[in-house]
């Protein structure tokens, strides 16, 4: 068996639509016969790369300059809802406003919040999970508390267009578990 297979035993199955180039890397053929490469995933990598750099630099900038920076990069059609497992009042977020929201949310209670990717993982088209620790310090208490967290960020037209949450990687890879 090729060490293409020994590494990621779930790409054989896309073999039935897809070809190995000479590179190892899985191709899909293309309607004019020229092959474009796909990700581990399955879907075309330039995709997945853009999003992946696209996230990683707006991770940065959030970390450097705060939330504000981040809010280039919301999709006027941008919807999160934070979950009862990870928030102590569930809600849901809507627009560049409901973005603006949740981080001053936090603010109104904190002093700081900080919220620090630890990783970056392509789960689908268009579809990034970042793993990530939040990290606060409480505004009358001055208690600093940390929660992991995975947010599953979903783009289109180069934007995050929604965020789910999870709580763990394999919670939020299709078909995770709960």
């Amino acid at each position: 068996m090729p060490a293409l297979f020994e590494e990621r035993p779930h790409e054989l199955l896309q073999l039935v639509s897809g070809v190995v180039g000479s590179d190892g890397d899985l191709h899909a053929p293309e309607d004019n016969g020229c092959p474009r490469r796909l990700s581990a995933a399955g879907y075309p990598r330039a995709m997945a790369k853009e999003s992946l750099e696209l996230l990683r630099s707006g991770f940065e900038r959030l970390g450097a300059e705060g939330y504000e920076s981040m809010v280039p990069l919301i999709h006027p059609d941008f919807e999160m809802e934070t979950p009862a497992n990870l928030a102590a009042e569930p809600q849901r977020y809507e627009g560049v406003e409901g973005f603006r929201r949740w981080w001053t949310s936090f603010l109104e209670v904190m002093d700081e919040v900080a919220l620090e990717p630890k990783g970056f993982h392509e789960i689908g088209p268009d579809q990034v999970a970042v793993e990530t620790v939040m990290r606060a310090v409480g505004g009358s208490s001055g208690i600093e508390t940390t929660q992991e967290v995975v947010l599953v960020v979903t783009l289109r037209d180069g934007k995050m267009v929604r965020i789910d949450f999870a709580t763990s990687l394999d919670e939020a890879m299709p078909g995770g578990r709960p």
